[in-house]
């Protein structure tokens, strides 16, 4: 189920991932729960096959030892994500690393900013996707 999902939602993103040509390699992704059910059932599913690494006020965090092979490389970090009806259009947001975050920050016109604890992240989102290209890695802020 959580394979299908991911790699159904990443077919979807590859235009507007495409046009990012600097992108590394696919770091996190967030699967947004449909209901308080469809999130129980979804860390369910995420227990079978990874741990959580981090229990945040918005969903937990888990690591997923062997990843799951996707079209733009292993991914090991998935969010499962609280429900929350402002991301009801939206099944996944993806985390992607790129060669120099600086240098590509200074690329974006007017880009969404968002700063955390440990790194910040510039948001692309339309109606399509939610792509979001980070500073830190989730392997080099949780240091695995």
């Amino acid at each position: 189920m959580i394979e299908n999902i991911i790699i159904n939602n990443l077919e979807k993103y590859k235009n507007d991932i495409e046009k990012i040509n600097t992108t590394k390699n696919i770091d996190c992704i967030t699967i947004f729960s449909i209901s308080e059910e469809d999130y129980e059932i979804l860390n369910i599913e995420m227990q079978k096959c990874g741990y959580i690494i981090d229990n945040m006020s918005s969903g937990n965090l888990y690591y997923i030892e062997d990843g799951i092979t996707t079209i733009y490389g292993k991914l090991h970090f998935i969010k499962i994500r609280k429900y929350d009806k402002n991301y009801l259009e939206y099944r996944i947001s993806v985390d992607f690393t790129v060669q120099d975050y600086e240098v590509f920050k200074k690329s974006i016109n007017i880009p969404i900013i968002k700063v955390y604890d440990t790194f910040e992240l510039i948001q692309l989102k339309n109606e399509n996707s939610i792509i979001n290209i980070i500073s830190l890695s989730a392997k080099d802020d949780y240091k695995l």
